[in-house]
């Protein structure tokens, strides 16, 4: 059927007058026609879309876009073509939704790191704020510097002091420096950066009282920009045997000797102490620069013991923790670090008392070695008399046996009817010894009294001489020898008895003989016949109680 060259959109035409209009309308030659004879004028003919092209669901950029396909001189040139585009579109068009499934996956997979990101984030500056977050992670530090350059160096402020206080949770520390007595408040930021002497990063927490720091900070707000360890600083850490002349404000440890004002800082257990209470025993830590004290921490301190009932042992000490301390007789405090600790006091006579004790700072502890066990010693006392009694520290014992005493001093006694009691202090020091008692019979005494004739003779009792008659006497009790001697007089000897205590006691009356007649020879009248006359003798009166006699009766 003839339909004049034109016969309907027919794409198996390879030269169809569609497409010979096509090319004329794009300056092709005409002589290209199949049938110039026929040839209708299409230049007017609409552009033709292929149809399964039409509503693009890829927009205007698709490379599957229908305009582009079909507006080419070259859509229609040859069948195969036309057919190999349009498998290659279709196959194009098949895989679209593969292709939404993978942009979708991808999207989904971005906002998961989107996500994660923006936790991560807020998670910082959470933990930034608790100051607990570590700054030893180089991409904190180096995202903080930022921050930190945005103070203006006009604001920046450098100081040196010793922590005073730190407050953890709200990030706080007070710093003191004691060369000019100026004290800082600080505060530390998400953004300010902790160093050890080193540079290394440090957390607030590993920041101690006491520590003397160099710090960078804004004067406006006080905040923090930089905190570090000094390291121009000097630390002396748990030293004892530290010399505190509190006079003339100076400290002197081992061989070196600092020195310190009125703001030297010291704590213990995070409370301020004075000076004057340390003792060469306490364990301190101290902090400064160069030759001058910035801080004192006392490690240890000490508490005191004190030793009651010592009076009793004998050559006492007291050792603490195995080393000889001090002696017992000195009875004064004695210092010791807090903590346990084995006391032992030990003495002469008493057998080692151990104690344990817990010494706590600034107290004292109270010791009475009146619980220590008293050494037991064996005594023997041996008389030299027999049916005795014996008291030792005026208690009555059973004599003829060893007596079991304490150790140290006693007091022996030994009496016996008619002998003089024997008594001794007897110190006891070994375990078994013998004390030796002597007792003297008792002098019963009686009273002798003896006149002579002549009177002034010597008078001598048991060959003593007692003195001259007249004479009173005493005399033990039994018989004794009684002699009397004159010049010119025979010497008179006698034994007597004295036996009585009582008057009229033991009376003698003696009369002594001459040698030889004593003749005078200007005395005429002595002899007879020559007209003169003998002198007389002048008796004494004889004793009323006792009477005289003649020496020569007794002989």
């Amino acid at each position: 059927m003839d339909n004049g060259g034109w016969d309907g959109y027919n794409p198996r035409h390879k030269r169809n007058n569609a497409s010979d209009s096509h090319n004329a309308s794009r300056g092709a030659d005409p002589d290209r026609s199949r049938d110039p004879a026929n040839a209708v004028d299409r230049t007017e003919l609409p552009k033709m879309k292929y149809p399964p092209f039409r509503d693009n669901p890829y927009g205007k950029d698709n490379p599957y876009d229908t305009d582009e396909l079909y507006d080419s001189s070259d859509a229609y040139d040859d069948d195969d073509d036309f057919e190999d585009k349009y498998r290659r579109a279709g196959s194009r068009a098949k895989k679209t939704p593969q292709n939404l499934a993978l942009f979708y996956t991808i999207l989904l997979a971005v906002a998961v790191i989107l996500c994660m990101v923006i936790f991560a984030t807020i998670y910082n500056s959470f933990a930034s704020k608790k100051i607990d977050t570590t700054t030893s992670n180089s991409s904190a530090s180096d995202a903080a510097l930022p921050n930190a350059s945005f103070v203006a160096a006009a604001d920046r402020q450098n100081a040196t002091g010793a922590i005073v206080s730190i407050d953890v949770a709200n990030g706080l520390v007070d710093a003191l420096n004691v060369s000019s007595g100026a004290s800082y408040k600080l505060e530390i930021t998400s953004t300010s950066v902790l160093k050890d002497k080193s540079g290394a990063s440090l957390l607030i927490t590993e920041f101690n009282l006491g520590e003397i720091i160099e710090v960078e900070y804004n004067k406006l707000n006080n905040q923090i920009i930089e905190m570090s360890k000094s390291a121009t600083a000097w630390i002396v850490r748990d030293r004892s045997k530290v010399e505190f002349e509190t006079m003339t404000n100076i400290i002197r440890v081992d061989n070196d000797v600092y020195n310190y004002n009125d703001n030297l800082i010291t704590f213990y257990e995070g409370k301020n102490f004075s000076p004057s209470i340390i003792e060469p025993i306490d364990v301190l830590t101290i902090s400064g620069v160069a030759t001058q004290a910035w801080s004192v921490i006392l490690e240890k301190g000490h508490g005191t013991i004190m030793l009651s009932e010592t009076d009793g042992i004998v050559n006492g000490v007291i050792e603490v923790d195995n080393d000889v301390y001090t002696s017992l007789s000195s009875n004064e405090p004695i210092y010791l670090t807090e903590g346990s600790h084995k006391i032992v006091a030990r003495g002469d006579n008493i057998d080692p008392f151990t104690k344990e004790i817990t010494v706590k700072p600034n107290e004292t502890e109270y010791i009475s070695l009146g619980d220590a066990e008293i050494k037991m010693c064996l005594l023997n006392v041996v008389p030299n008399v027999t049916d005795y009694r014996l008291i030792i520290d005026n208690e009555q014992r059973t004599p003829g046996e060893p007596i079991e005493l304490p150790y140290g001093s006693h007091l022996v006694r030994v009496e016996k009817d008619g002998y003089t009691p024997a008594e001794r202090t007897v110190e006891l020091k070994e375990f078994t010894q013998t004390v030796d008692m002597n007792l003297n019979p008792v002098l019963r005494l009686g009273k002798i009294v003896v006149n002579s004739r002549p009177e002034g003779c010597k008078v001598f009792v048991d060959s003593a001489y007692v003195g001259d008659t007249p004479i009173s006497i005493s005399s033990e009790l039994g018989l004794h020898t009684l002699m009397l001697s004159k010049d010119g007089y025979n010497s008179f000897s006698m034994t007597i008895s004295v036996d009585r205590t009582d008057p009229p006691y033991n009376q003698y009356n003696l009369e002594l003989t001459p040698t030889q007649p004593t003749y005078n020879p200007g005395d005429w009248g002595y002899w007879p016949g020559w007209g003169g006359s003998a002198t007389e003798s002048v008796e004494p009166e004889p004793s009323q109680s006792e009477p005289w006699y003649s020496t020569e009766q007794f002989r």
